[in-house]
């Protein structure tokens, strides 16, 4: 959500770009509902900032992903192959495959392999939902070769369960519990313990997860009462000490058209060392014409660390396909204090969105630049597209060249008649409407709008009648010089 359109890869690792140094307080929100079933495991993310003064620091965003099920009959595979970045000394490849099948409208089966060198895992599993909530079981075997060492081998177990009461407008998002055997490695612990034993210290450098348990609640208050939050997680682990511990609890709500946040954030690690930090935000719109937004935020930690945020955006362009951020932030840590403020802009055209920011501080400078788009291959050829969402569609209006796809930003109809639409809601009405301003006199749009309801990761192909006939503008004269009565009628030979 912070970055709009960015993946987690593999493994849990994602890149963030254009945030800008001076102790920044990183907001990371996620959506799992488009991941696929591997990621069912869950686990927390790691994230780790580095400074524009070289300094590191970490902050854990507990993370499980809601249980996902199919209709019966339908299937969902994916097949990944790429290499595990960010370790010292090697780069080492790595395959992944999954699959999903729904079986009954209560059980969804899924499972996956993931193959690298030293490595092997596989996992089974389904999901029930149930009267009383979504519940899904699965296991996870891995093999491990330790180079100087041996061969590990172990077992992960997990339950979770999901549910969302209408009637009170409690939602649990997730609720998990897992177990893993002492001989258990995911593939970033088991590539990261691989790497170590070019050191010498291989297995042992490496913490293994034991046990762990995480909740994500949220309780609506009403109309206008807000809605409540609470996030929690617990972990420990085979060759330490001690557990982590994170927790959240945070307030939103709007008063007319102002947002605004709290929120507290508590972390303890294996070794005892705890933070405590508090965030609040205020979100205020301005402008009638065009959307634009100023927004402010300020967090202190237990470290004696406090960061003041404001930032400007908005959105230009006949359909707002252009974007545009300014901020400023100014920290104070240690006794030292920072400024520093940047800018970014985005581009959505109709075959890729274009990027840009540059931000600068006391010591330093940062410029960045990005292209982001697809190609999609179909029945009529292939089209150049936006980045596109697992649900997209294909739009075919022969002759109709330059005009606007009302309800995505910066989407066009190309030369040969066809667009994409990047993104649709599945299992619910999606209005695909074109607007017909600008185009040729010689084109008639026989229909304008049309509304689907796609299943999950389809690609429906919308056709849009269009008549296509040169126009011509006719000066008619009856023999006698005198108008050509108001009503005649017009034919050729």
């Amino acid at each position: 959500g912070t970055s709009t359109g960015t993946v987690i890869q593999n493994g849990g690792l994602v890149q963030v770009g254009g945030m800008g140094g001076g102790d920044n307080n990183i907001r990371i929100a996620f959506d799992p509902g488009s991941t696929g079933s591997y990621t069912l495991n869950g686990g927390d993310l790691k994230v780790n900032v580095t400074e524009a003064d070289g300094s590191v620091h970490s902050f854990t965003v507990p993370y499980a992903a809601v249980p996902l099920s199919l209709r019966p009959g339908q299937n969902r595979y994916s097949f990944t192959t790429g290499v595990v970045r960010n370790l010292p000394n090697t780069t080492p490849y790595f395959a992944q495959a999954t699959w999903q099948r729904g079986v009954t409208n209560l059980l969804t089966g899924y499972g996956g392999v993931t193959f690298a060198q030293g490595y092997l895992s596989a996992m089974a599993g389904a999901v029930l939902n149930t009267s009383l909530g979504a519940v899904g079981v699965d296991v996870t075997h891995a093999t491990t070769s330790i180079p100087g060492e041996r061969r590990y081998s172990g077992q992960s177990f997990r339950i979770s369960y999901a549910k969302a009461v209408a009637a009170t407008g409690t939602n649990v998002a997730i609720a998990a519990y897992r177990y893993s055997t002492n001989g258990f490695f995911a593939l970033n612990d088991a590539m990261q313990a691989r790497d170590q034993a070019q050191l010498g210290a291989g297995a042992a450098r490496v913490s293994r997860q034991r046990n762990r348990a995480s909740l994500t609640v949220s309780q609506s208050l009403g109309a206008r009462g807000g809605s409540l939050n609470a996030t929690a997680s617990a972990s420990t682990y085979w060759n330490r000490s001690g557990s982590d511990v994170n927790f959240t609890v945070g307030y939103s709500n709007t008063f007319r058209d102002v947002a605004y946040s709290v929120s507290a954030t508590r972390q303890r690690d294996a070794w005892g060392k705890s933070s405590t930090m508090y965030y609040a935000n205020l979100s205020i719109p301005l402008g009638k014409t065009r959307p634009m937004t100023l927004a402010t935020s300020l967090s202190r930690d237990t470290r004696g660390s406090t960061q003041a945020q404001t930032s400007l955006s908005g959105a230009l362009g006949v359909d707002n396909n252009v974007s545009y951020g300014l901020n400023v932030n100014h920290g104070n840590s240690s006794g030292t204090s920072q400024t520093n403020g940047g800018a970014s802009i985005q581009y959505r055209g109709p075959i890729a969105e274009l990027s840009g920011s540059v931000s600068a501080g006391a010591d330093y400078q940062q410029f960045s630049a990005g292209a982001r788009g697809a190609i999609v291959a179909h029945r009529g050829g292939v089209t150049l597209s936006q980045p596109l969402s697992e649900t997209f569609a294909i739009i075919e209006a022969p002759n109709a060249e330059g005009a606007r796809v009302t309800n995505t930003s910066g989407v066009r109809i190309d030369r040969r008649g066809y667009a994409v639409v990047p993104y649709l809601t599945p299992f619910a009405m999606n209005d695909i409407g074109i607007d017909p301003k600008g185009l040729s006199t010689d084109v008639e749009l026989k229909e304008t709008s049309q509304r689907i309801a796609p299943l999950a990761g389809a690609v429906p192909m919308l056709t849009f009648k269009t008549a296509y006939g040169r126009s011509a503008v006719i000066r008619a004269r009856q023999a006698d010089g005198s108008p050509v009565p108001f009503g005649a009628t017009v034919t050729d030979a």
